[in-house]
């Protein structure tokens, strides 16, 4: 155990990240003592490991299913999680200082959208499978960041319906939610949704822990954009001024932007739609049977792990990153 401990931390990529009462010479000492101390090389960048996420096919829903006797026999509670991805590593490396200020802004104002129609659905989304449906004690809403892919996630956790049965009434509420509150939607309602947004994004940290979470937040995706809420409150507010123009919502153009994002990204009846659902079964729910029959254009991960193997992944535009996957690659 010794021997392993010591060949374990000989080569090691270190980022530290000193934030709050100390000098930058401080900062630095603390970082160069890391590897004093441990007696370990710095890593070298071929040898770095790459997140890389999967190419999820335009138009196929991906569903993962497990049961609590697989981990916990005794658990009641049955979960599922739908997510919806939105970008994928291209449009987020838009947003770095090599790319024109039109991809920049394209691919910020697309995080916004993301932002504000999770703010839109998140409180009809309690309302109906929580307080209505009462689906569960915990039905979430909000948007998700896989390092450089961006989403919708839905969350609710229930102790009376298994996961399947979860699955069709987000279907359903997605749905409806489209054809009533967003199709009926004021421009006064729509102008409050996106104000209110906008002050999510400008609110202060309320304490340094939180702050340090979001400035280490762009450190780990390796994007250092560390105004991105200000930037996008900004193209929020823009919009927000040109709405204030119109004089009914038939001539705002940016409803009909919500809807046409609303409909590739999160409509069933879409064709680019690119959905993961990971459900799990508790105590007493039935666990479908492996030979039912899917939906079309529905994939049943049986084993995650020859799933991702056989999967292509998604590019990734740094040389370094590219050179490293390929090296992979041939060592596989």
């Amino acid at each position: 155990f010794q021997s392993y401990a010591k060949q374990i931390i000989s080569l090691l990529k270190v980022e530290v990240f000193v934030h709050g009462n100390s000098t930058s010479q401080e900062a630095m000492e603390f970082a160069t003592s890391i590897h004093e101390t441990l007696g370990s090389q710095p890593l070298p960048c071929a040898m770095e490991p790459i997140r890389r996420v999967v190419a999820l096919e335009p138009g196929v829903t991906y569903i993962y299913r497990d049961h609590c006797k697989n981990c916990n026999p005794a658990e009641k509670n049955s979960a599922i999680q739908n997510l919806y991805l939105v970008t994928d590593e291209n449009s987020a490396d838009d947003i770095n200082t090599n790319t024109s200020s039109s991809s920049k802004a394209d691919a910020l104002g697309t995080e916004a959208m993301l932002d504000l129609i999770s703010h839109l659905l998140s409180e009809p989304a309690f309302d109906q499978l929580r307080t209505k449906e009462q689906l569960g004690y915990i039905v979430h809403t909000s948007k998700t960041d896989m390092g450089h892919v961006l989403g919708l996630r839905m969350i609710i956790q229930s102790n009376s319906k298994d996961g399947q049965y979860l699955d069709g009434r987000i279907e359903s509420f997605l749905e409806q939610y489209r054809t009533t509150l967003l199709q009926d939607m004021s421009l006064d309602e729509l102008n409050t949704n996106i104000s209110a947004t906008i002050e999510k994004l400008i609110e202060k940290p309320k304490n340094l822990d939180e702050e340090t979470g979001e400035l280490w937040d762009e450190i780990r995706k390796s994007m250092y954009l560390f105004d991105r809420k200000i930037l996008k409150a900004n193209y929020l507010r823009g919009i927000l001024e040109t709405n204030k123009k119109c004089n009914d919502i038939s001539e705002c153009n940016f409803l009909q932007e919500i809807m046409k994002f609303y409909d590739e990204y999160l409509r069933v009846t879409s064709t680019t739609r690119r959905k993961f659902s990971t459900q799990f079964y508790g105590q007493g729910t039935k666990y479908p049977h492996q030979d039912t029959v899917l939906p079309p254009k529905t994939i049943l991960i049986k084993e995650p792990g020859h799933f991702k193997r056989n999967m292509q992944l998604l590019k990734i535009k740094t040389a370094t990153a590219t050179a490293t996957a390929s090296e992979n690659e041939n060592e596989n």
